[in-house]
């Protein structure tokens, strides 16, 4: 894959009895230095190139992959077998694949800007006796902002969830999501109705994620409202909010519900995520894997199991190499 001098290379292959997907954008081999993120949308063609099923459609932060590449599952092959007919037309599988690649800046603000020096010297002496007091006063930044999505003074935009119609602004959505800046940009059907329809996500879930992005506030998040709002965030590219989400989702690990967020964590190929589950397990490893969800996990996502239980075999390890090594340094001393 090619896009003005940058590279990238997609590979689909078949493991663990699932069809994965792997994009390599490895700075070392590729001239891929500025990438700083992507949309992904993939989809299954039919005999007559339509799109039957959609297996991707999220936004992915290059920064948060370690080792240079991602890749997550795309369809399971009992799923591929089950609908032969209609996804393995003539015995093959055709996706039809999109992306929308994020180079240079993934954030830009206004760090400050100066009028005149007599303006400024009068701002700084004022600024030294009102800091402290500042900082405990809620922004009025934010606080406008939320009363203009609330009271949806010259909104230009409809996102539409079950019967609720949300008046919303193009311009916050665009210059906070490239997902939305990508859809209200391009020759999109969203673009020319000025309105999009949000199915996949609950009243409660789109309305705190349009909070933050008025505002930087998603509210009180426990366990439940974040792993719902870490799929939204995930989505439209909020990658501020998915850190948030999960930080809570870190809080409220327990041996009843690691094994959704190491789902999601792999779902969403979130590998900073996916670190903390497994030390979550390596920390209860009894208590987790004598628990009748672990049990019944293993018969859901036995790949992904197994994947884990390498990793956590390769930590013990490397802890064992790391105390003989003190034990030998201490034994010569």
């Amino acid at each position: 894959m090619k896009c003005s001098g940058q590279r990238l290379a997609l590979a689909i292959w078949l493991r663990f009895k699932s069809v994965y997907q792997l994009l390599d954008f490895n700075r070392e081999f590729y001239d891929a230095t500025d990438l700083k993120a992507f949309h992904c949308k993939i989809g299954v063609l039919d005999s007559n190139n339509s799109v039957v099923k959609l297996l991707v459609n999220k936004f992915l932060d290059t920064e948060s992959a370690a080792e240079g590449y991602l890749s997550f599952p795309l369809i399971t092959v009992h799923e591929l077998l089950e609908n032969k007919s209609l996804y393995l037309p003539n015995g093959k599988l055709d996706l039809d694949c999109e992306f929308t690649l994020c180079y240079g800046l993934q954030h830009g603000r206004i760090e400050g800007i100066t009028r005149n020096a007599t303006f400024t010297s009068a701002l700084e002496d004022e600024t030294a006796s009102t800091s402290q007091t500042f900082e405990n006063t809620p922004s009025s930044h934010k606080n406008d902002f939320l009363n203009l999505l609330q009271e949806g003074t010259l909104c230009d935009f409809t996102i539409n969830v079950g019967d609720k119609n949300l008046q919303v602004h193009k311009a916050v959505l665009c210059a906070r999501s490239p997902v939305f800046k990508a859809m209200l940009t391009c020759n999109m059907k969203e673009k020319e109705n000025n309105m999009v329809d949000i199915s996949d996500l609950e009243l409660d879930t789109v309305l705190r994620m349009l909070s933050f992005m008025y505002t930087d506030m998603a509210g009180n998040l426990d366990w439940a409202t974040a792993y719902k709002l870490y799929f939204a965030a995930n989505k439209y590219g909020l990658i501020t909010l998915k850190r948030t989400c999960s930080e809570v989702l870190k809080q409220y690990l327990s041996v009843t519900n690691v094994r959704d967020v190491l789902a999601l964590a792999n779902t969403h190929a979130d590998d900073y995520l996916k670190k903390i589950t497994v030390e979550f397990i390596c920390d209860h490893e009894t208590e987790v894997m004598g628990s009748t969800e672990w049990k019944i996990f293993i018969n859901e996502e036995l790949h992904l199991v197994a994947e884990t239980m390498h990793q956590i075999m390769m930590k013990k390890i490397e802890n064992q190499h790391s105390d003989l090594y003190v034990s030998t340094n201490f034994v010569m001393l």
